[in-house]
């Protein structure tokens, strides 16, 4: 079995046609330009033999430059400049294709370029409270506020916030339980503004020395090039937002009534007698975790997990245990 093949010269090649090549953006790139840059970017094409570059369109925002063509044929370029304005912040498109002297064009490619775009900062001032008190009646939680200088959302994965404190400058640093910004129902995001509340009296006493560590990415931005906005650069630096436990009671609005609890408690919320606290509560027959302090869990046998939690937590029952405070895993 034989097979012909007839190859026709048609005196052309595959690099003829007029093309763009690098380093012009590929259709449907994306840019972030913060505050006080330029987008610069440069639309190279390849003319062809005996073919020049003639013209190179677009459709940009205003106040986009573009300037004249350069280089020689068939190599040939343009730089494309824009600096946004203060209130060109939203995203832009920049679209463009390029003519030949032969009348021949390519197809369009189109950008997107996101102006003044940063990563969240918290506005200075806003952190709240600067000084807390601690009740020794109950276990309780104590809100925490932070406004950010853009509308911001939880992170995909998760990412925590842990209350820090020692006894005077010198004592040893010991953490809250970690609030996870990706899920937890003690933290809450409205608009540009963070709220959560911690658990504080497991690990602090009045006169103790404390401030609030996120990691970073523990909140994000609304838009960025990526999968999800551009993280916050987190606080480990304690004099961003400390504070000293005394012995006043402070005055904040909780997120439960007497009989509700509006999705931080699982089963009741309670509001302390002072109006700055709250404590979880569980129904007949289940108990308050205590690795948490807001889900309840019906107590089992110890013999359904292996080491019986190695005595520092509760059987939850199917291997799965509840670790008491300072104690974390499943079993």
């Amino acid at each position: 079995l034989q097979f012909l093949i007839r190859v026709d010269d048609i005196g052309q090649n595959c690099e003829v046609a007029l093309h763009f090549v690098a380093p012009t953006p590929a259709d449907k790139d994306c840019f972030a330009v913060a505050p006080g840059e330029t987008f610069n970017e440069t639309i190279a094409v390849y003319a062809g033999q005996g073919a020049s570059l003639s013209e190179v369109l677009i459709s940009a925002p205003e106040g986009t430059n573009k300037f004249g063509i350069q280089g020689n044929p068939p190599n040939q370029f343009v730089n494309i400049v824009w600096t946004p304005a203060s209130e060109q912040r939203r995203p832009r498109v920049l679209c463009f294709s390029a003519l030949d002297n032969n009348g021949a064009s390519t197809p369009q490619r189109c950008v997107t370029i996101l102006a003044h775009n940063s990563p969240p900062q918290i506005q200075s001032g806003t952190q709240t409270p600067h000084n807390v008190s601690v009740s020794s009646k109950a276990l309780q939680h104590h809100k925490f506020t932070v406004t950010f200088d853009q509308e911001i959302r939880r992170p995909q994965s998760p990412k925590y916030i842990r209350v820090r404190c020692k006894e005077g400058e010198d004592g040893q640093l010991g953490d809250s339980l970690p609030l996870d910004t990706s899920s937890s129902a003690a933290v809450t995001i409205d608009n540009r503004t963070l709220t959560f509340y911690v658990l504080l009296t497991l690990l602090i006493q009045p006169g103790h020395i404390c401030y609030v560590a996120m990691d970073q990415g523990s909140v994000v931005g609304l838009q960025s090039c990526g999968a999800e906005g551009f993280p916050f650069e987190g606080i480990t630096d304690p004099s961003v937002w400390s504070f000293t436990i005394t012995s006043e009671m402070s005055s904040t609005v909780m997120p439960c009534s007497s009989n509700n609890a509006q999705g931080v408690c699982q089963f009741k919320c309670t509001i302390s007698s002072e109006g700055e606290s709250y404590t979880c509560s569980c129904g007949e027959g289940y108990k308050l975790s205590t690795a948490n302090r807001h889900s309840c869990y019906k107590p089992t046998n110890a013999t359904d997990c292996p080491g019986n939690c190695n005595r520092n937590g509760v059987c939850l029952g199917h291997g799965y245990c509840d670790c008491h405070y300072g104690w974390q895993g499943t079993s």
